[in-house]
């Protein structure tokens, strides 16, 4: 299975790619979509606090961070180890 390789060895490249991109453009591309998908995202849930969101292929965690202080749960899943570690690591300033 090609593609669990790519997204189970890689994915440490792939978060530094786009966080510390040295060419600003794509950083700010990067950064303009994740928000435009995760606002869409967010309406489209209509988050409410007695809410529970399961995040599958949540990666970094990225789309958690906002949902959280959205919903009265937040789990995520991801096939990578690395993304999940990444995710716990940005999360960790929550209960």
């Amino acid at each position: 299975m090609e593609n669990k390789s790519y997204w189970t060895e890689q994915p440490e490249s792939f978060n530094q790619y786009y966080a510390n991109s040295k060419l600003p453009v794509i950083k700010a591309f990067v950064s303009k979509f994740l928000c435009t998908r995760t606002n869409i995202l967010m309406q489209l849930m209509q988050p409410e606090n007695n809410k529970i969101l399961l995040d599958v292929g949540c990666g970094s965690g990225i789309h958690m961070e906002i949902a959280i202080p959205r919903f009265k749960r937040v789990a995520g899943l991801d096939i990578s180890n690395s993304m999940l570690t990444e995710a716990r690591n940005r999360l960790s300033k929550f209960p």
